[in-house]
């Protein structure tokens, strides 16, 4: 890479990092190109160079984030298949919690803008892909039901650990509730239909999630507030 693209990439990562500052301290509706201009020490004319319209900025963001997650992916990759499925579940929660304000601000409008399809298909796919995989080696050795397609099963527990972060982003989950519901229904789904070999260890998981997720709902913060409004 030539110093203007190394340039050029710096100041792009910096306008998404104040974006996201912003974003997570005074939520999306805060956010103007002047303001992200001076946070990230570039020119509004920079911001519309190099990424757009404070939309494109927004899916920028999304973009950013998620690809931060696919590469937390990557310590699960040596994993057994089902241990793979609770460990990706567990790095998608991981991921809110890191930047909880952010997130919070974020999910709402992610799932609830009829202009954020591409964004929710992005955010939904990269959990839900790496899942579908491990699935699908789980049932390539014989360990998952014979009648479940692995790819259906991924939408489904996808589909939990976005309806918890939705209940988290709206105040109603604490953190550790967030981590509890993920985990408990990953692994009530999982233990359904795996293959005895899975049972114990997963039943040790739903056991565990499940004495731990009675913890009363949040207050709800500003934040929290914001994501009910932006619905």
């Amino acid at each position: 890479m030539d110093l203007l693209a190394r340039q050029m990439a710096e100041r792009r990562e910096r306008i998404l990092a104040a974006a996201q500052e912003i974003i997570g301290e005074h939520g999306y509706q805060a956010l103007t190109m002047r303001e992200l201009a001076q946070a990230s020490r570039v020119t509004v004319p920079t911001i519309y160079n190099l990424i757009g319209s404070k939309e494109a900025v927004l899916f920028a963001a999304v973009e950013y984030r998620t690809d931060h997650y696919v590469e937390r992916l990557a310590a699960s990759e040596g994993a057994a298949p089902c241990e793979r499925v609770l460990s990706i579940v567990d790095a998608c929660v991981d991921e809110f919690l890191s930047l909880p304000h952010y997130y919070r601000s974020m999910l709402g409008l992610i799932y609830a803008s009829q202009s954020a399809g591409s964004m929710r298909l992005r955010t939904s796919r990269a959990v839900r892909e790496p899942i579908a995989q491990a699935l699908i080696e789980l049932s390539a050795a014989g360990e998952l039901a014979a009648w479940i397609d692995p790819r259906s099963l991924a939408n489904q527990i996808e589909s939990l650990v976005q309806v918890a972060s939705l209940r988290w982003a709206t105040g109603s989950m604490t953190d550790a509730d967030l981590r509890h519901a993920a985990t408990h229904g990953a692994a009530l789904l999982l233990l359904g239909v795996t293959a005895e070999s899975q049972r114990a260890r997963l039943e040790e998981l739903a056991r565990g999630s499940q004495a731990h997720g009675h913890s009363p709902p949040a207050a709800p913060s500003e934040s929290a507030e914001r994501v009910r409004s932006s619905s």
